[in-house]
């Protein structure tokens, strides 16, 4: 996790063939399942680039257990283009990140990754969350 850190904060997508298998695939919380391998994390890549500009990732815990890592991260950047039906704002975003991984041979094999859409939307668009009433 630290070499795709790395690679992915530097832009250095030659890294993403090092750790990601051949096999790869991305779940999300959407119920999207992407495969593709090594091409498919460095379009990843390459979509949050061009949605968060000087996109950042910080590491700040990572658990292991057999084949399974699970690592939680901030990261933040520039929204410069579309995210979620919202049009660039240019306004600085910060919001968390984890990544649930399955590794194999060195390399992930599976991720479940889930950001933190919500932080994001309250952060580029007018959506604000009511308190929930008390009984």
């Amino acid at each position: 996790m630290r070499a795709w850190e790395e690679g992915f904060n530097q832009g250095h997508l030659d890294v993403l063939d090092e750790v990601f298998d051949e096999s790869y695939i991305e779940r999300t919380p959407y119920g999207v399942i992407e495969q593709g391998g090594p091409e498919r994390a460095k379009q990843a890549y390459e979509w949050m680039c061009s949605v968060f500009g000087d996109l950042h990732f910080d590491v700040e815990q990572m658990i292991a257990e057999g084949d399974i890592v699970v690592s939680r991260a901030m990261a933040t950047g520039t929204h410069v283009g579309e995210f979620m039906g919202v049009p660039a704002t240019g306004r600085a975003v910060r919001f968390a990140a984890v990544v649930i991984s399955r590794i194999a041979e060195g390399k992930h094999v599976e991720d479940w990754s889930m950001i933190d859409s919500l932080a994001i939307l309250r952060q580029i668009a007018e959506v604000s969350m009511q308190p929930l009433a008390s009984d």
